[in-house]
C-alpha cells in the first residue's frame, strides 16, 4: 500500500507539473527492481529534465506529509535521474529510481516508440494500466492511494518489439 501511495503521489505531481498522459503501471511480480512505473510525456527536453529532477523532491514532500516521516534512506528519493542530456543521454527519455517506484518521462515520439504500456502488460495478459485524475490529491485519500481507470485493451506488442 505504501508503494502504491508513493506511485500515486508521483503521478499526481507529474500531472500538476503538466506532464501529459500520466499513467501508472503495476509491475509487481514482473520486475525485481520496482513495484510501479510512473509514465509521463513531456513537451520539451527542458520539461523532461525538470520532471525527472523534481520528482524526488515531490516524493519526499509526500512522504513527510502523508506518511509522517522523511524517507532518508540512501538510494530512495534522493537518487539522481538517469539519461539527462547533461549526462550524455538523449532528450527523449529520462528515468529516475525513487525506491520501489521508477518514473519514466518521455518525448511524444519516444513514448510511442518504446510503448512501455504494451511491453509490461503483454506477457501476463494484463491490459489495464491505470492513470490518475490530474485533480487527484494523494493526501486526500482514495482507494489505496489512487483512482483506477481501466483503459482500452492495449493489444499485441508493436512490430518493433516482437521477436
Amino acid at each position: 500500500a505504501v508503494a502504491r501511495s508513493r506511485a500515486s503521489a508521483v503521478a499526481s505531481w507529474a500531472a500538476r507539473a503538466r506532464a501529459e498522459d500520466v499513467r501508472v503501471l503495476d509491475v509487481r511480480g514482473k520486475a525485481t527492481f520496482a513495484d510501479y512505473f510512473v509514465l509521463g510525456t513531456g513537451r520539451s527536453a527542458a520539461h523532461l529534465a525538470m520532471l525527472a529532477s523534481a520528482a524526488g523532491e515531490a516524493l519526499s514532500a509526500h512522504d513527510r506529509e502523508v506518511l509522517g516521516h522523511k524517507r532518508a534512506k540512501k538510494g530512495s528519493a534522493e537518487r539522481q535521474p538517469e539519461g539527462l542530456p547533461s549526462q550524455g543521454g538523449s532528450s527523449d527519455w529520462v528515468a529516475v529510481d525513487l525506491g520501489g517506484v521508477v518514473a519514466h518521462f518521455f518525448s511524444g515520439d519516444a513514448r510511442r516508440y518504446y510503448a512501455m504500456e504494451s511491453l509490461w502488460t503483454h506477457e501476463t495478459g494484463d491490459t489495464e494500466p491505470w492513470r490518475l485524475s490530474p485533480r487527484y490529491d494523494a493526501a486526500a485519500g482514495g482507494e489505496e492511494g489512487g483512482a483506477r481507470a481501466p483503459l482500452a485493451p492495449l493489444g499485441r506488442l508493436p512490430p518493433h518489439l516482437r521477436e
